[in-house]
């Protein structure tokens, strides 16, 4: 992959220009600042594909759709590898890896086990997600988190998922304490995407 580093260097490099050109960056100073910490990411990013010597990838930007519960499902999976005599998924994110992890301890991330149910549903086993936190390409195991999607556990957690979407149906969207204090509620739900189907306004303190 490193003798594609120029190529893919230059291809970044035009998306950049264009982007500038079109005037979608907002400051040009700060633009390019970011643009060029995300060529170090792209640097970092091939240069760990060369330490680690990963096969081609089976599929990239993959779409896949499907339900589970009678709950319409759909997705695009960034990466499929090869995984002994299974399938990984890999999902590139921006974000931090505790994050992540934080939610996976807390059982509040849906989308690995929801990935790893389309992708069996058309026949290919998959029993590991691995999130790739490109940001973070510079500091070694901090930069990815491999995650175990065992079918009981799946079921458990896509039962569960039925469930909210079900309670999502009648309008209930309970919110954390942390997220909306009592006497923040109308500001912090003024932007909220689902506030047209929370309804939280017709609904008594405590619903």
């Amino acid at each position: 992959m490193r003798e594609n580093l120029a190529l893919l260097e230059e291809v970044a490099r035009e998306v950049f220009d264009r982007f500038l050109q079109e005037g979608r960056v907002g400051h040009p100073g700060l633009f390019k600042a970011e643009a060029e910490r995300h060529m170090d990411v792209l640097r970092a990013f091939v240069r760990w594909e060369t330490e680690e010597g990963h096969p081609p990838p089976h599929g990239v930007e993959e779409p896949v759709r499907g339900e589970y519960g009678g709950v319409s499902l759909e997705g695009r999976v960034d990466r499929i590898q090869r995984d002994g005599g299974s399938w990984a998924i890999w999902d590139y994110k921006t974000g931090s890896r505790y994050a992540f992890e934080k939610k996976w301890k807390k059982r509040l991330l849906f989308q690995p086990y929801i990935y790893a149910h389309l992708l069996e549903s058309r026949g290919e086993v998959c029993q590991r997600f691995r999130y790739l936190f490109l940001l973070q390409m510079d500091r070694e195991k901090k930069s990815f988190l491999d995650l175990e999607v065992s079918a009981p556990e799946r079921r458990e957690v896509l039962e569960l998922m039925v469930e909210l979407v079900k309670m999502a149906k009648e309008g209930f969207f309970p919110s954390r304490s942390r997220d909306v204090g009592l006497e923040e509620t109308e500001d912090k739900c003024r932007y909220c995407l689902y506030r047209r189907l929370c309804r939280r306004e017709d609904k008594p303190l405590g619903w």
